[in-house]
Order: C-alpha cells, then sequence, then structure tokens
C-alpha cells in the first residue's frame, strides 16, 4: 500500500480577531482560522511489486529500456528504427534528439545484448513507471458530493471548464497559476479615485486558496474546484493583516458592477468591521443586476454581525469540520492538520446565528496556493464561501441571472439543495443545510447552446453564404441554418444537422444557402440543439440580386 502524503508546516500566521474586531471596526479582516495552517502536498511514487509466472523463458521475455547513443550519432530515430528491426525489439517509443540522443523500446535480454555492441551505443538504462503527482479531491468537494455528480464531469480529463464568471473579491489571485482561468484582474486596494486593470499581483495564498475551491481546473493536477474551470476575475481589495479599509472592498463591488453584463457571481471572504447602508445599497444594485455574492460568516466564534455576512442581501456561509470527505462523523484530522471541532460538526470558529444561509467545509479544505508553492490546506469560513460561491455559478450557468428575482432563485436553491447531515453545536436553535452538490439535474456542467446569427457574403442570385457562431456548453452540439422568404423559413441548411462540438469555446459557422430565388428578400437564423435544450439565434435578412442576363447587339456583327 502506499503510504500517505507528507505534508510540510508551510506558513503558520497568527491573528487575534477579538482585539482586531474592537479596536479597528472601520477595517476588513480577513475570515481565516486565527491560526493557519498551509501544508505543501506532496507526491509520492509507488512500486508494485508482484511475482508473475513467466509463461516464456527469461531469454524470450522483454523489457522496456532507455538506449543512450553517443554525442557523434547524427540521426537517432533512424538508429532507433534500425535496431528495433535488426534485433527484432518491440513498442518502439520515445525518441531523444536535443538534450540526449536516444530512444526507449522494450528488448529481451539476448537482444539487449546485441544492442550493446553497437558502438553507437553510449550505454543502456532499464525503463520504469513514472507517476505523476495526481490531482487531489479536497475532502470539501467531496463532503459536498460534487465527485459524485456525474454531470460534474469531474474526471482529471482537461475537457469541460465552467461557462461561468466569478470575481474573487480578496487578496488578489495569481495570474499565472496553471490551475486558475484567471480571465481579469484589478487592483482595488489603495488605489485612489479607480481600480487599476491589468493588476492586483497576490501576496499571499489567500485570494488564489479561494479561487481553487471555486474553479480549479479538472486538469490531473493540483486541486479541482467545484465549478472547474470557471472564469475567475480577481479583483484585489485586501492586502495585509492591518490598514485594510472597507472602501476598497466597497470599490471592488462597483468595479464588478461595471462587468455585470458579464460576471454572475461574487466570492466575498472578508468582514467590514461594522454594518454599512453603502454596502447595502451597492449589493442591492448587484442584485438587481443579476450578480449574487456569496460571502463567509467570519470566524470569531458569536453571532454574525456585520457586513457582508450580516446582510440579507447575501448568501451566508458558515463551516463545519470535515476530515474524510464523507458525512457520518468518526473521520480524524490529516496529519498538519488542527483539529476544529470533531468531524460533521461546526468548526469551533466559525460564527453562526440567524444571518447565516448554508454552511460548507472549512477546516483543512486542499486547494491550489501561489505558483511554487504546491497544495495548501486552510481552514477559515473564508474557505467554506468559495464552495458554495462554485454551486452558487452552476446553477448560474442553467439561469444566465440578470435580476433580483434570479439571484433569489439561486439562494433558494442552493439552501433547498442542501441536506441536514451533519451536527450543529452553536446552540443558536438554527440548523442551516450543507451545501450538496450531488443531484446531477440541477447543478450540471452542460448548458442549453448559444447560436449568434452573423452575416451574409457573397451575395449571388442563387447563393449566399452565412456567417455565424455557436457555444456548444459542455455537450454534443449540432446546428442547421433556417431561411426562406418568411420567417416561417421552410428550407434548412445542411439538410441534416452537422456537429458544432462539444466545448465551452464558441465556434465560427459558415454555411452555404442554395437555390435561392433571384431579387428576392430572404429570412436567415442559425438553429443549435444539444441534449439541453435548442436554442434559435437571431433572424436576419438579405436581399439576393437580380440574375444577370447578357444583352444581344445585333450591330456588332
Amino acid at each position: 500500500m502506499c503510504p500517505d502524503a507528507t505534508r510540510a508546516h508551510y506558513f503558520t500566521r497568527e491573528k487575534t480577531y477579538m482585539a482586531v474586531m474592537r479596536s479597528r471596526k472601520s477595517h476588513l479582516t480577513h475570515t481565516d482560522r486565527p491560526a493557519i495552517l498551509f501544508v505543501l502536498a506532496c507526491a509520492f511514487a509507488c512500486l508494485i511489486a508482484g511475482s508473475l509466472s513467466a509463461a516464456v523463458s527469461a531469454e524470450e521475455t522483454q523489457r522496456g529500456y532507455i538506449v543512450v547513443l553517443r554525442d557523434q550519432v547524427k540521426g537517432p530515430a533512424q538508429v532507433a528504427r534500425e535496431h528495433v528491426e535488426k534485433f527484432d525489439g518491440d513498442h518502439l517509443g520515445a525518441v531523444f534528439r536535443h538534450a540526449i540522443k536516444g530512444y526507449a523500446a522494450e528488448f529481451s535480454d539476448e537482444e539487449l545484448t546485441a544492442v550493446r555492441k553497437d558502438p553507437r551505443v553510449d550505454y543502456v538504462e532499464p525503463d520504469a513507471p513514472l507517476e505523476l503527482a495526481a490531482q487531489t479531491a479536497s475532502t470539501g468537494i467531496k463532503r459536498v458530493f460534487g465527485m459524485s455528480n456525474g454531470n460534474l464531469f469531474i474526471n482529471q480529463v482537461n475537457d469541460k471548464w465552467a461557462d461561468v464568471d466569478v470575481a474573487v473579491l480578496d487578496t488578489g489571485s495569481e495570474p499565472s497559476h496553471p490551475d486558475l482561468n484567471i480571465y481579469r484582474r484589478t487592483d482595488c486596494y489603495g488605489v485612489g479615485v479607480e481600480c487599476i486593470d491589468g493588476a492586483g499581483t497576490p501576496e499571499h495564498n489567500h485570494g488564489s486558496a479561494v479561487a481553487g475551491i471555486i474553479g480549479a481546473i479538472d486538469n490531473g493536477s493540483g486541486v479541482v474546484g467545484v465549478a472547474h474551470g470557471a472564469r475567475i476575475w480577481s479583483v484585489k481589495v485586501y492586502r495585509s493583516n492591518f490598514g485594510n479599509s472597507a472602501s476598497d472592498y466597497f470599490q471592488g463591488l462597483d468595479w464588478v458592477k461595471a462587468h455585470a453584463d458579464e460576471i454572475e457571481v461574487i466570492n466575498s471572504s472578508v468582514t467590514a468591521g461594522t454594518d454599512f447602508k453603502t454596502f447595502e445599497a451597492i449589493q442591492q444594485s448587484l442584485n438587481d443586476a443579476g450578480v449574487i455574492n456569496i460571502a463567509a460568516a467570519g470566524n470569531e466564534g458569536w453571532s454574525v454581525q456585520y457586513v457582508p455576512g450580516a446582510s440579507d442581501l447575501v448568501v451566508t456561509v458558515s463551516g463545519i469540520a470535515d476530515y474524510n470527505g464523507s458525512p457520518g462523523g468518526g473521520g480524524a484530522p490529516p496529519a498538519g492538520c488542527s483539529a476544529a471541532g470533531a468531524d460533521d460538526q461546526r468548526a469551533t470558529f466559525s460564527n453562526y446565528g440567524p444571518k447565516v444561509d448554508i454552511t460548507a467545509p472549512a477546516v483543512c479544505v486542499a486547494t491550489t496556493a501561489t505558483v511554487g508553492s504546491g497544495v495548501i490546506a486552510p481552514s477559515g469560513t473564508s474557505f467554506a464561501a468559495p464552495h458554495v460561491a462554485g454551486a452558487a455559478a452552476l446553477l448560474a450557468m442553467q439561469k444566465d441571472p440578470d435580476s433580483a428575482a434570479d439571484v433569489e432563485w439561486i439562494k433558494k436553491t442552493l439552501e433547498e439543495e442542501g441536506n441536514l447531515n451533519w451536527t450543529d453545536t452553536s446552540g443558536d436553535g438554527i440548523k442551516e443545510p450543507l451545501l450538496d452538490v450531488g443531484d446531477g439535474s440541477t447543478f450540471d456542467m452542460r448548458v442549453a447552446p448559444d447560436a449568434k446569427t452573423g452575416g451574409a457574403s457573397e451575395l449571388q442570385a442563387t447563393t449566399v453564404k452565412m456567417h455565424g457562431s455557436i457555444n456548444p456548453r459542455n455537450d454534443s452540439t449540432t446546428y442547421q441554418v433556417e431561411y426562406g422568404p418568411s420567417t416561417s423559413y421552410g428550407s434548412k441548411a445542411p439538410t441534416a444537422p452537422k456537429s458544432a462540438g462539444s466545448g465551452v469555446v464558441p465556434v465560427a459557422i459558415e454555411e452555404p444557402l442554395t437555390n435561392l430565388t433571384p431579387s428576392t428578400t430572404y429570412h436567415y437564423r442559425l438553429v443549435a440543439t444539444n441534449s439541453k435544450g435548442t436554442v434559435y439565434g437571431a433572424d436576419r435578412t438579405f436581399t439576393t440580386p437580380r440574375r444577370y442576363v447578357p444583352r444581344f447587339d445585333a450591330e456588332s456583327y
């Protein structure tokens, strides 16, 4: 059996929240645990030895080798093919041309002896099993049943991305992180009149960690987010432990509003030290635009008092302790993880009370760090909230919210889909639901396609070329163009539906329309269909030119 991954104590930050909240209520404070343990996840290679009964003699058994040729060999590929053919080798693999010259193939012991005698060969050594550092499925995403939902397509293959936009208002998220889809970024921390677009480099792990829980790419390395591949808008509103102002956060929210036609979800893992009318006004404007704000409850161990968590306009998230990714309790903290209550119970640091809407895993949650720091496992309601933000993003994909009613629908759905299979030790008499994304009919990476009817070109009397684009939105999608002299259309091209793929990148469409009548105005539209529905692009028109008829001039004869 492979040993458990060892964890190194990476970074510990002590902060006394009671003193901060009482003495500096006008400043923002992170909703991290007072002591956050950052941990590097180490990779282990495991060789499993077993006894195999040989069906053939040792001389006939072929094994993999790397054959390194001398530097003066000019054509390593040619030598490799020669060896495999001459010495009855098998399975020619990689050929090395630059750093070294050589190749990989399989040979029996007898064949290998002959290979070694070739003066062009420098040396030979056995090939060996190679194991990559595997993608970590955080206990958090397991505990909210993300791994058991087939419609989230978590398979360690980078083939589907959540087609949704999430703004992370935090310390900034690492823009070059290979496990994050950082789409846009801006710096709103202490910048004065306006946020600085294209800026906002993170100064510690918090913002990248939050972004990873929301949307880390399902690519076989690092971790995977609830809405994996989501477009992350990194909005820096926080820098260090002290000296941060609520106005920086509000300016970040204001910046999001300017992009509300694209952004659907906000994650706010910050707490302002008082209750602001300004926040209520800004957030109401965001809700009206269809942007839902997911806010951490805070880590003081008291009833939620301050915005954003204290506002009824946001979704406020408390935290539970989960150590094994499964319901039922009994899990023990892994090595390097400081316990914060018993498994499946309220995290001892988590705020609670009537303002809390939902809860999620918050203790030692594996997630992304800044580049070079690997995987970390921090604790705090800061890391419960992004689980819910990811789930909200999945719902926003289905709803495309643009009103306060849509925001309320997302909030209500999150609560109704949650379960009560955890133990609330707060004593407040209110047991909020635990996030549950296990229902594939509700939380689904697939969405009805997007079809945009484009213009017409190459107009002739009887033919024209129609343009457009289709976003398959994670599902196998087909298309046709409907056209005719009225909005009843009547004709289709091509005659049978044609594939537009199954990704989330818009696909350009060019389709010829034929058998047209000269001097006629035609209506046309692009139609796309997948398992989630049929979508009709906008109706557009073109007019065919009259047919050119050559005139006969008798005087020329």
